[in-house]
């Protein structure tokens, strides 16, 4: 779908949703919430293309796919924890949505760890030559 489409679906729930919460603050929430699912079915076959272009990639310069897929898990993980977060914050639960953040960021850490350690090795292999 086009990207002018999705934003204005965005739009107008938000502009929605913002007329619904002056009368029932939940309906503005659960308008939210299905604007999310909406545009994350709208774009799953965006993201399937993507996984199909990243392998071609990794088949045709003999590229590691696990590299590739750690980097792909490290995006995942982002921008999952931002839309929670972003949810979090939209109910109004700031405190839990900096918790959210959180979770995400040590994800990362422990995610981009066995690559650090793997770079580390590689330094100190070239400096004991």
């Amino acid at each position: 779908m086009d990207i002018f489409k999705l934003l204005s679906i965005c739009v107008i729930a938000a502009i929605l949703s913002l007329v619904v919460k002056e009368s029932k603050k939940e309906y503005g929430m659960v308008l939210s919430i299905i604007c999310g699912i909406v545009i994350f079915a709208v774009i799953i076959d965006d993201i399937d293309i993507i996984i199909n272009k990243i392998s071609e990639i990794t088949t045709s310069f003999n590229l590691p796919y696990n590299a590739l897929k750690t980097v792909f898990k490290a995006i995942a993980i982002s921008i999952l924890s931002e839309i929670s977060s972003a949810l979090c914050k939209d109910m109004g639960e700031n405190a839990i949505a900096v918790k959210t953040e959180l979770v995400g960021k040590v994800s990362l850490i422990i995610l981009g760890l066995p690559i650090v350690f793997e770079l580390l090795n590689i330094v100190v292999s070239l400096l004991n030559t």
